[in-house]
């Protein structure tokens, strides 16, 4: 029962990130939002305690996801900056390091490293999103949508669909930068949909060359620090 917790904790940060996209597209505003988010924010803590095995990392990702939680809930908002994106980003960009950091750092390929690879690239997408988020907080012309009137507000999952369509590198041209940030956000997502695809590639195969032998124990079910 023990060697099946770390493969479940990698399938469970997977469905934390594909739920929270679906989330964000197709739940309403309101208490059911409010509880598919504890939902995420749980399954994300959860997972990265099992995934580590260090209940740390774990309280670690809780508490970013309480605070922008908390202040969602209570519909409390901080002039000038979108503070619960702010949080959001540090929980996905953490999550999504951590992985990252296992799977560069694998020297043998596994399921878990696949599944921690494709987690990582969600993650990345709903982080780029948040920061996005935030450039529309101090300025709304930061994204423009081509879809909506001039001077509308972008709907989050509008948001959410310009950010994996930057990191995917489509450029439907739908939506588009407006400002200096938003533009250089862009940029950094669209080379880091580049260059992790390519790292990726280049390090799975170097690994699947070099372990024909036995992995080690502590990779087999993805044990050490995340």
């Amino acid at each position: 029962m023990s060697s099946n917790r770390p493969v479940f904790a990698h399938w469970l940060l997977l469905t934390a990130a594909l739920f929270e996209v679906f989330e964000l597209q197709a739940v309403p505003a309101g208490m059911i939002h409010h509880v598919a988010d504890a939902v995420t924010i749980l399954a994300f803590a959860v997972g990265s305690a099992l995934v580590s095995r260090r209940p740390r990392a774990g309280v670690e990702v809780a508490l970013l996801g309480a605070v922008p939680w908390t202040l969602d809930l209570a519909k409390i908002g901080l002039v000038g900056i979108d503070v619960e994106s702010a949080f959001w980003v540090a929980l996905h960009f953490l999550v999504g390091w951590r992985l990252y950091k296992r799977v560069i750092g694998t020297s043998v390929v596994l399921s878990h490293e696949l599944i921690d690879a494709v987690t990582v690239f969600i993650v990345a997408a709903l982080g780029f999103a948040n920061l996005y988020g935030i450039a529309l907080s101090l300025d709304p012309g930061a994204l423009v949508d081509s879809r909506l009137s001039p001077g509308a507000t972008i709907p989050y999952e509008h948001v959410l669909y310009f950010s994996f369509e930057t990191q995917l590198t489509v450029g439907f041209g739908d939506i588009s930068p407006g400002t200096k940030v938003s533009r250089m956000i862009a940029i950094a997502q669209s080379l880091f949909g580049v260059l992790y695809v390519a790292i990726l590639v280049a390090k799975l195969v170097s690994a699947r060359m070099s372990g024909s032998g036995s992995p080690p124990p502590n990779d087999v079910h993805g044990d050490g620090d995340a």
